[in-house]
């Protein structure tokens, strides 16, 4: 299977029918394909950690499947899970570039600690709007009654948590 799909990656259209032909009901196969989020987090753990470490990319792999499986929670929507991928890589992101600045940073003239810097910053904006988009889907899901009592209107949400995840900080912020 592995030679008939680098065969059909490489352009062979021969190869490709008939992986479409031979495995059109293996469901894995193409949701394995198709993910391009894992696809980007093999890629950045390999360009990191390069192809020989084996033991420290599945101790990463294993990082990453915990914390997608934490922020997910037990029924994610459709969107959470999407907006969890993108935590996770900007996770993965920012941590190898912080990382890889640590290991090299006595090498470092003013000008690369200067480049460097700025982009662990992007980094860092990138993975705090992926959290925040998060939250606040997850805030959209909170359930709201409207009581109107008389001519008063009261606006309340809810207070249980809309994900169980949720801190108990925040539920007792609100």
């Amino acid at each position: 299977m592995q030679q008939l799909l680098t065969k059909a990656n490489k352009g062979d259209t021969q190869a490709f029918e008939t992986v479409c032909t031979r495995f059109p009901a293996t469901a894995w196969l193409w949701e394995v394909a198709g993910n391009i989020g894992a696809q980007v987090q093999e890629s950045l753990l390999m360009a990191y950690l390069g192809k020989d470490a084996l033991f420290s990319h599945e101790a990463q792999r294993r990082a990453c499947a915990a914390l997608r499986r934490d922020l997910e929670g037990p029924t994610p929507s459709p969107l959470e899970r999407v907006l969890v991928d993108r935590v996770v890589l900007c996770w993965l992101h920012l941590h190898l570039g912080e990382g890889q600045y640590a290991q090299n940073m006595q090498h470092y003239s003013l000008r690369q600690h200067d480049v460097y810097q700025r982009r662990l910053s992007m980094a860092q904006r990138r993975y705090l709007a992926a959290i925040t988009a998060l939250a606040q889907v997850r805030r959209l899901q909170v359930p709201h009654v409207q009581v109107n009592i008389a001519r008063e209107q009261l606006n309340v949400a809810a207070l249980a948590p809309a994900h169980p995840h949720q801190h108990h900080a925040e539920r007792t912020a609100r």
